[in-house]
């Protein structure tokens, strides 16, 4: 495939995601940025308890320009306490009433810059390493978040549509991952087959999941923003937001089960090109071998990753001898468990569908 396509199509992505604005919610809440331009006064040291006051200038927003005087209580806690100096850059929020600035919160340290330089690094070395194919994976990402922001987020006040939109960015995410890992070449086609029937089988299981293991939508009923938006969103209620959880819950699963497909249907088309009368069992059988052999390792990419995911909680439960018993009926870890269920679930099934799609797909060629 000529160059250009795949060089103008990046960009593009990658300038959208950046650039493209992005609908908050309804109010008078403005994100600014904050640079500490004097400390009038802070404890002697970081583990020290006392008031910092410090003048803060407004680098961003409507009130660009302008200084605020922000006192905060110092706990005398350094991961806790933020570190206040000259020349430090802080990302917050602004309540306006009545056009009147009325609150000031002072938020995170800036630190988006070191993320761009950091993606733009990654970006390199993944380049002249493996070339377009060595980038596929972080633009498939940038696909995704593009696709979640301005197509399944824009329409979320209407529920019935989330379920449908979100299996078209899985397929439109896939599709585009297998087109050009495989450089539209034939193996895209049974890949392509295969992501299809997969999520018409793990959607619906994952659904079913939700309701027998009495889930609810933890997504709102820990968040106080997201429950205050959602009761001002008319035709939204709490309850619709299960949806999201599983979406969220199968695009968890959908990076690894989309690695044994390409490895099975790019395996089996490389059989039958060298072998041109092998037929359909026999190639249906050596894409059966090769999925066993990587289904172990795709199993522990799961879990370590969910494991790693929750590393703390099961540092909280030791630390403060919670019971195993309310640590499992939590609903935020049947979420969890859930999701590593749907996920090694599409795996086990995944290789016997992209094997034996794969396998009438390359021998129909032949």
């Amino acid at each position: 495939m000529n160059w250009f396509p795949k060089t103008g199509f990046a960009l593009f992505l990658v300038l959208l995601f950046m650039f493209s604005p992005v609908s908050g919610f309804a109010g008078e809440m403005q994100t600014v940025i904050f640079e500490v331009q004097e400390v009038l006064e802070q404890p002697a040291t970081a583990t020290d308890t006392g008031t910092v006051r410090a003048v803060l200038e407004f680098k961003s927003g409507r009130d660009r320009g302008d200084t605020h005087l922000s006192q905060r209580h110092q706990w005398g806690e350094p991961n806790y306490d933020k570190n206040i100096f000259e020349g430090a850059q802080f990302v917050g929020q602004v309540e306006y009433r009545n056009d009147e600035r009325r609150r000031v919160r002072v938020g995170e340290r800036r630190r988006e810059d070191g993320l761009l330089i950091l993606f733009l690094v990654l970006s390199l070395l993944l380049f002249i390493i493996g070339r377009w194919q060595g980038l596929i994976g972080l633009l498939s990402a940038v696909l995704t978040a593009v696709l979640l922001f301005y197509i399944l987020f824009p329409i979320i006040s209407t529920p019935t549509l989330i379920l449908p939109l979100a299996v078209l960015i899985c397929l439109l995410t896939a599709g585009f991952t297998f087109a050009f890992v495989t450089d539209f070449q034939r193996p895209a086609g049974p890949a392509i087959i295969s992501i299809v029937l997969t999520l018409i089988i793990i959607f619906p299981l994952t659904i079913w999941g939700l309701g027998f293991l009495h889930l609810d939508s933890s997504l709102a009923r820990h968040s106080r923003m997201i429950l205050t938006w959602v009761h001002r969103t008319p035709g939204l209620q709490p309850g619709d937001l299960w949806r999201l959880i599983a979406t969220g819950i199968v695009l968890s699963a959908l990076g690894a089960i989309m690695d044994v497909i390409i490895v099975i249907s790019s395996t089996i088309d490389e059989i039958v090109r060298d072998n041109l009368s092998i037929t359909f069992t026999e190639a249906f059988a050596s894409g059966q071998r090769v999925g066993r052999q990587i289904l172990s390792t795709m199993v522990n990419t799961l879990v370590f990753a969910y494991l790693g995911a929750l590393l703390p909680l099961m540092l909280a439960i030791r630390v403060f001898d919670l019971d195993w018993l309310r640590f499992l009926n939590y609903n935020f870890i049947g979420i969890e468990i859930l999701r590593l269920t749907v996920g090694l679930f599409g795996l086990a099934i995944v290789i016997p569908i992209t094997s034996s799609v794969s396998a009438w797909w390359c021998s129909s060629f032949e």
